[in-house]
Order: C-alpha cells, then sequence, then structure tokens
C-alpha cells in the first residue's frame, strides 16, 4: 500500500514540475508547440485523477485508524497528552503531561531503533547508530540552550515552553525514525 501512494505522490510531484517548467520556460519548445488550453485541461485532468487516486488510498489506510482515533495523524502519545492536559491544565500538570510525552517519545526512539536493528544490514545500521549519535549531541546542545534561554526565565509559563519544545525535539527524531523503519520495510521486504 505504501509504495502506491508513495509511487502516486511522485507522479504528482512530477506534474507540478512539469507544470512550472514550462509555465516558466516561454522558449520550451514544448510550451510553443501544445495549445496552452489543451496542456492546461491535460494537466487539470492528470492531477486530479492522481489525486483523487491518492485520496482514495489515503482513505482506504487510514479507516481502521479512524474508528480508533480523534485525529488519524495523532499519534497514541500525543493523544495521551492531549488527555493528560485535559485532565490537569494547571502549569504543574501541563509540565508533568509533557515529561510523559517526552518518556513516550523516547521509549519509541529505543522501539525505532531495536526493530532498525533487526531488519537493517549491519552496514546500513551503522548509519542510523552514527546519525542517533550526532542527534543526541544536537538535542543535548539544543536543551542546553533552551533552559539558557528559555527554562530560567521567571515565570512558570516558561516552564511549560520548555516543555514543550523538549516534547517536539525528541518526536521529531522519533517520527524520522518510524520514517526509516517503514521505507525501508515497505521498500526492501
Amino acid at each position: 500500500m505504501f509504495k502506491k501512494l508513495f509511487k502516486k505522490c511522485i507522479l504528482l510531484s512530477s506534474i507540478v514540475i512539469f507544470c512550472s517548467a514550462c509555465s516558466f520556460n516561454e522558449k520550451n519548445d514544448l510550451n510553443n508547440n501544445i495549445n496552452p488550453i489543451l496542456k492546461e485541461k491535460l494537466v487539470e485532468e492528470i492531477t486530479e485523477n492522481v489525486i483523487s487516486s491518492v485520496k482514495e488510498d489515503l482513505d482506504k489506510y487510514f479507516d481502521d485508524k479512524v474508528e480508533n482515533q480523534i485525529d488519524i495523524f495523532d499519534h497514541p502519545i500525543d493523544v495521551q497528552l492531549g488527555k493528560c492536559i485535559d485532565n490537569d491544565s494547571t502549569t504543574a500538570g501541563m509540565i508533568h503531561c509533557g515529561y510523559i510525552a517526552i518518556d513516550g517519545w523516547n521509549t519509541e526512539i529505543n522501539r525505532h531503533l531495536q526493530n532498525l536493528k533487526k531488519i537493517l544490514p549491519p552496514e546500513k545500521f551503522a548509519l542510523v547508530q552514527d546519525s542517533q549519535a550526532k542527534w543526541e549531541e544536537y538535542k543535548n546542545q539544543e536543551l542546553m540552550t533552551l533552559k539558557k534561554l528559555v527554562f530560567e526565565h521567571e515565570g512558570t509559563f516558561f516552564q511549560v515552553a520548555y516543555a514543550a519544545k523538549y516534547t517536539s525535539i525528541v518526536k521529531e527524531r522519533a517520527m524520522l525514525l518510524d520514517y526509516y523503519e517503514h521505507i525501508y520495510s515497505d521498500f526492501d521486504n
């Protein structure tokens, strides 16, 4: 399913690039030899067909998820974070919920690393390990900077802001590792 959807997205991107090239290059032979109205209708029809097909595939892919989640694009950790904050929206509660989410995202990072270790050849997993080590350095540097610029500010709002940004930093890495895992699983197996 993912391969099919990916191919359609590539096709759609190619159409957009083609349209851009034609409209920006007036001297292009292709642009001069095709009736502009015909070209516009052709591109519109192809684009509509591809978009319609991608929408159908997305609907099929996410059907089961729609029933089980508030928003199909929300990760369960995000849903849990929202519920946690709904239960305790005090400053201390939001900070606590943020740290629960951070723990969840760190667990996801570790799970994805373990899965990648199982499915990737050693030389490819070595690349992931190197990237992870560099990301850990980046994360630590960002958190130190964030602490100095945000967390140490007076007022509890800044502590909430710190927890929120910390959460987004680890979430972004977890989602990237998830992407690596799925892209490799879907295309190499």
